[in-house]
């Protein structure tokens, strides 16, 4: 199933080295001018530096072939393509299971019909739909002064410093679309370390950090809907992602006493004077910063010997994967971790205006249909 959301939806389709990617976005309004320079921005920021990343290079141009006319979205489906132009499957053979990949996985459930070549359908080549779809949301969000900023907060050894959330807040808003961490000199450090590891045929885990502002209390729709829910289930179609926390880093370690938020009245308003559990309360936001941790795993695909298989063989075999990978995920992902927290938010916006709309009727005894 690649069809995500309830008020609006995303399908994606294609895979890593085929002719095409795409996504169909329903539920977006009509009249609605695409900000194209926003989507670029974030796509190109998904690149990221290639001295740290991939040798395969997309430009990700994209064509939309439909619900837009005259500039101006129709209100039917909107479909995005985006061609893949630098494709090289020379270095992957049917039957060949690399480890750590979803190869085998695959293999099995579709009885030997996948697409094997550069992951398929697992790939995360089909991020830069997601970051499509999130720049849009993102689009329409920051008319409510909703935004979002993630950031690598540790590679290996290399940790961001401690800082409050107002001042990451100040860096992330003031930060070039290329910093991927808060300090130059521990980002230096971080570049020089995934080459190194490059070099050796080794790869590195990461970890990130994501910061929302401007969040109205009250979205989520608990149990199985709450806000949590709803972002963790998008964030983990993600490739490579491997867990997700709200709120502080030590929750698990703190007295109660140390990790409540505490509500104050200011000027008439409820103020929420910190966010250690992350801006969320019973599974509904509660109007302060919301605040999540994702760690993202070592890339699998590295030039070293493992011991692996050929499935069509029934052989053991040693495997040193070869062609043009990622030796780090995080840095990559950070757009898409906003793109699918801008995604959420506004599935999440809309059925809120939908229940609004609900009681308004019901305290007017009129029927909703």
């Amino acid at each position: 199933m690649n069809t995500f959301g309830k008020n609006v939806q995303m399908t994606i389709f294609g895979e890593s080295h085929g002719e095409a990617i795409g996504i169909v976005i329903s539920g977006l309004p009509a009249n609605l001018t695409i900000d194209h320079e926003l989507i670029k921005k974030n796509l190109f920021a998904r690149t990221t530096n290639k001295q740290i990343s991939t040798k395969r290079s997309e430009l990700d141009e994209y064509k939309i072939i439909s619900g837009y006319f005259n500039e101006k979205t129709t209100g039917a489906p909107l479909t995005f393509i985006i061609e893949n132009k630098d494709v090289d499957s020379s270095s992957y053979k049917k039957g060949v299971i690399r480890p750590n990949h979803a190869d085998y996985p695959l293999y099995v459930k579709h009885d030997g019909a996948n697409d094997y070549r550069g992951g398929g359908t697992s790939s995360g080549r089909l991020t830069a739909l997601l970051v499509i779809a999130g720049s849009i949301c993102e689009q329409i969000l920051r008319n409510k002064n909703i935004n979002v900023y993630s950031y690598i907060k540790q590679i290996k050894d290399i940790k961001t410093s401690s800082f409050t959330d107002a001042e990451k807040l100040e860096i992330l808003t003031n930060k070039s679309t290329e910093q991927f961490m808060l300090e130059e000199n521990k980002e230096l450090d971080a570049i020089n370390l995934i080459k190194e590891t490059a070099s050796i045929g080794d790869s590195l885990p990461s970890v990130a950090e994501t910061l929302i502002t401007g969040v109205e209390v009250g979205l989520g729709e608990p149990f199985f809907d709450s806000f949590e829910s709803r972002l963790s289930h998008l964030l983990f179609s993600i490739p490579g992602l491997k867990s997700v926390s709200f709120g502080s880093d030590d929750l698990n370690t703190i007295y109660s006493s140390d990790a409540i938020d505490e509500l104050t009245f200011i000027d008439g308003a409820i103020k929420i004077n910190s966010s250690n559990q992350g801006g969320i309360n019973g599974g509904i936001t509660n109007g302060g910063l919301i605040k999540f941790t994702t760690s993202f795993k070592a890339p699998a695909s590295i030039s070293k010997e493992l011991n692996s298989v050929n499935v069509l063989t029934h052989e053991n075999i040693k495997l040193s994967t070869t062609g043009r990978h990622d030796p780090i995920i995080g840095i990559r992902a950070l757009p898409v971790l906003n793109a699918v927290a801008y995604f959420t938010i506004l599935d999440l916006l809309l059925e809120a205006k939908k229940y609004e709309a609900i009681r308004w009727f019901k305290k007017r005894n009129w029927s909703y249909w």
